[in-house]
């Protein structure tokens, strides 16, 4: 992981070295591209390093982060975000765990959409359903009408499990972009999304 790491470091450099207009950081929200980070709380700290170069590289690029701020990856990925407008962290109630995210009111579609995706809903706890139902809104927005375009994740080997596992089901279903830090392959792919889609703006 450690030379993905490095290549980061090294686009994020040659972005700040550039002369292009920086106004993409100011962006209004609704002109961003959304994407959502997502993964386990057991997350290795090299991989969350990486998460947040990477989200720091994509709102340079004008990306907006969607996540649900759980501890782990999602507070990683968050972690590389500057500006409070082109974050949207999905909580379960006002003041959640000290979250100032104002983004806490699920509405009861999410928990249709949270049920649809998860194979034992019946046997989860309410407590458990609205967390679930939180992952609807990182995927689909404030109001539910706006897909992300693409998800980075990490579960381990890339497994379908825990909470990420309902964000990659209903990705899955969605025909959503999936880039699982979990698996080699789609790390090698996500670094070539990031490098072509900076080079697009940036020209370097």
């Amino acid at each position: 992981m450690t030379k993905y790491l490095n290549l980061l470091e090294k686009i994020l450099i040659e972005i700040e070295k550039s002369e292009c207009n920086t106004n993409r950081f100011f962006r209004p929200r609704d002109s961003r591209t959304p994407y959502a980070g997502v993964g386990s709380r057991n997350t290795p700290e090299i991989t969350k390093k990486i998460m947040t170069l990477i989200s720091r590289i994509l709102e340079i690029c004008g990306c907006l982060f969607r996540s649900g701020g759980a501890d782990g990856a999602d507070h990683a990925f968050e972690q590389g975000i500057c500006i409070e407008e082109n974050k949207e962290i999905y909580i379960i109630k006002k003041g959640y765990k000290g979250s100032i995210s104002p983004f806490f009111n699920i509405l009861p579609e999410a928990y249709e959409i949270a049920e649809r995706f998860h194979p034992v809903w019946d046997r989860l706890k309410p407590y458990t359903k609205s967390l679930l139902a939180r992952t609807s809104h990182v995927i689909f927005g404030e109001n539910l009408n706006k897909p992300v375009k693409f998800i980075i994740a990490w579960t381990q080997n890339g497994r379908i499990v825990g909470g990420t596992g309902q964000a990659l089901r209903i990705g899955i279903a969605h025909n959503i972009k999936i880039f699982n830090l979990g698996i080699e392959k789609e790390i090698i792919e996500l670094m070539r999304f990031i490098k072509k889609l900076v080079k697009s703006i940036y020209k370097i």
